[in-house]
């Protein structure tokens, strides 16, 4: 019973992985505004607005980009924007 080199080193390298575009998404008002911590509506209103940071459409579809949604809540924090 030995310590498996091929192993550990396999486990390093999921570790080293950024994460997938797919991981960074939200698609749907119903998440986006779960992660916002909001009510659909609400959500829906203030996209249609431009004040939900990270939120784009893709054809009738709407998407959030949760890492955009941090960084521009970040700024708006810091009054950058």
């Amino acid at each position: 019973m030995g310590i498996n080199v091929k192993d550990n080193i396999d486990v390093y390298r999921g570790l080293s992985q950024k994460p997938s575009l797919g991981d960074d998404l939200l698609e749907g008002m119903a998440k986006i505004a779960a992660f916002y911590g909001i009510p659909p509506s609400k959500g829906y209103h203030l996209a249609a607005n431009g004040h939900l940071p990270g939120v784009f459409k893709m054809g009738r579809k709407i998407f959030l980009s949760k890492s955009a949604a941090r960084e521009g809540i970040s700024k708006k924090a810091r009054g950058e924007i």
